[in-house]
């Protein structure tokens, strides 16, 4: 597969994610979080690239995010990152995953 169509399929991959968590019919809410009265809170998606370079990038983004407590509501990838996000999405904490 050429650079050029692996490029678009990742940019594909996005553009479905960012769909999906647009259009999703469940309000999130982070785990103990308190309702607000201003609505919910804006849906969070994360796409990782691919690449296997990459994949420590990724777990380290990962670290950042859960030390910010920022929740993710779904996760996209290719190649490495579909690796790191299905394991990160199954459960497995950042720092396991390194």
């Amino acid at each position: 597969m050429s650079r050029c169509a692996m490029s678009m399929q990742g940019a594909f991959l996005g553009w479905v994610c960012a769909v999906v968590c647009a259009f999703s019919t469940q309000p999130a809410r982070a785990e103990g979080a308190a309702p607000s009265g201003q609505g919910n809170r804006p849906r969070i998606g994360l796409v990782l690239a691919g690449g296997g370079a990459k994949g420590g990038a990724h777990v380290g983004v990962l670290k950042v995010l859960e030390e910010l407590q920022v929740p993710i509501d779904c996760i996209a990838g290719t190649s490495m990152g579909a690796l790191v996000g299905a394991g990160y999405a199954s459960g497995i904490p950042a720092a396991e995953l390194e």
